[in-house]
């Protein structure tokens, strides 16, 4: 596993939302990809963000009861985030996601998005792992 790289687990051109992109827009994005946080970029793909679920239910619940102005994307999405490289390893990422609450981490070149890398991506190659090491325990 202390071999494995973000390069080859890594989920390339990943579905990406522009700043303007309507609330309704966000949340059809997000069902039919059937993601719980999609990646905002500009024109040029450099990352300005992420928008979750959890931000677009928040914006419907206050939305509706206020019936304020339409929301989008640049209302509600959440610009911190944690980026990693291609080249990282996965046991490194996986130690630096311990603190963090995020499910999706966008891989960046050059503040470009290239890729992202899920939570459950590292669990499944970190309970491949486990299993190999109970084999080897066995033997």
């Amino acid at each position: 596993m202390t071999d494995i790289t973000v390069k080859e687990l890594m989920k390339l051109n990943p579905k990406t939302l522009k700043c303007s992109t309507p609330l309704a827009d966000i949340v059809t994005t997000l069902l039919e990809q059937n993601i719980d946080e999609i990646a905002v970029v500009n024109n040029q793909n450099k990352l300005l963000g992420f928008v979750s679920a959890i931000d677009c239910h928040k914006a419907i619940l206050i939305s509706s009861y206020h019936c304020d102005k339409p929301v989008i994307v640049n209302d509600i999405m959440n610009q911190n985030f944690i980026s990693i490289e291609a080249n990282d390893y996965i046991a490194e990422v996986a130690i630096k996601m311990q603190n963090e609450a995020s499910n999706i981490y966008p891989v960046l070149t050059d503040d470009k998005l290239i890729g992202t890398l899920s939570r459950n991506d590292i669990l499944k190659v970190l309970n491949e792992n486990l299993s190999l090491c109970s084999i080897v325990s066995q033997s």
